[in-house]
């Protein structure tokens, strides 16, 4: 009995120093800069270019059962000729790493998305839930990777996304410059407000790893 005791001991210390060796805290800020087109409540015409950021917590680990943590907050505001949209996305996801090694991750699960905006002295917010993929891959040999990630929701007849893809290179340990391409995607009735807009362009940022 005491050396089963002791086996299954050793067993637990060796699964809590892998699952403590696979906790990570990741931190990062990407700056946007998109070109807007589309309507939000019927309006939608000469669209200035915004400077939009975006931040988010990123938290994994290697416990079963239970899904890696992503929080992010987006400014998707748009301003243009009778227009001003100041919106922020709110996105929580809950994910597992389906493949996780020294050269690629994959991971997809649940993300809840709430939009807090005032469009023209109106104030509207709404949750909507939707699907969440990410994935990474590096290249053998270097400090360079690549990256992409996705939320996606279509409900009738509406559909949502914002997607990102671009490339990364780690000047120093655990710290990444990173950037690419992201697209956004909006045409769906928020909180009885009309939608029917997309915002595209390239974004650079930062990220690092606890």
């Amino acid at each position: 009995m005491k050396k089963c005791l002791l086996a299954a001991a050793c067993l637990l210390a060796l699964v809590g120093k892998s699952q403590a060796a696979d906790l990570s805290l990741g931190l990062g800020g990407d700056y946007w800069d998109p070109t807007p087109e589309g309507e939000v409540a019927g309006i939608g015409s000469g669209y200035d270019n915004p400077s939009l950021w975006t931040y988010w917590v990123d938290l994994r680990h290697g416990f079963p059962l239970i899904p890696n943590v992503n929080l992010q907050r987006s400014d998707l505001s748009s301003q243009g000729f009778g227009l001003s949209n100041e919106l922020t996305a709110w996105d929580l996801a809950l994910y597992y790493r389906l493949f996780d090694n020294d050269l690629f991750g994959i991971g997809g699960g649940l993300n809840v998305r709430k939009y807090d905006g005032e469009v023209n002295n109106r104030n509207y917010d709404e949750n909507e839930p939707m699907g969440y993929l990410q994935a990474e891959a590096n290249v053998p040999g270097t400090t360079l990777s690549a990256f992409a990630d996705a939320r996606f929701a279509s409900w009738d007849g509406n559909h949502s996304h914002d997607y990102r893809i671009g490339g990364a290179m780690e000047l120093v340990p655990k710290f990444k410059l990173r950037a690419g391409y992201r697209n956004v995607r909006m045409d769906d009735t928020i909180d009885g407000i009309d939608f029917s807009q997309r915002m595209d362009g390239w974004f650079a940022g930062a990220e690092y790893r606890f």
